[in-house]
């Protein structure tokens, strides 16, 4: 049962999560970028076997971002701010990369 005392830890898990699905969704692209064919064998198992190394990876900043927010005693909406921020740079980071990555694409190799 949802209390009204409890909704800025509702709120507050809103905008980590949200701001977190972005550099989670561009991950999956990144790899599904790097290995374009489904249908190959090798690329699907890569696929698979890349996934979640690399969507760790582009959780990190948000875990590191967290862990600092909470030792510095930062209130909630501060540390929400602050992770936003901190995801909302790892996924221009990311999507540059991914952009990078599709204008050197030769689909038909």
């Amino acid at each position: 049962m949802l209390l009204p005392k409890h909704i800025h830890l509702l709120t507050y898990n809103y905008v980590v999560g949200l701001s977190l699905a972005l550099p989670l969704n561009l991950c999956v692209m990144l790899v599904s970028l790097a290995n374009p064919d489904p249908a190959d064998y090798t690329q699907r198992t890569l696929l698979g076997l890349l996934l979640f190394p690399v969507a760790l990876i582009a959780a990190l900043p948000t875990v590191v971002a967290v862990v600092f927010a909470f030792i510095l005693g930062l209130p909630l909406w501060l540390n929400a701010m602050l992770v936003a921020l901190v995801n909302v740079g790892v996924t221009w980071v990311l999507t540059s990369a991914a952009g990078e990555s599709y204008a050197l694409m030769n689909l038909s190799e």
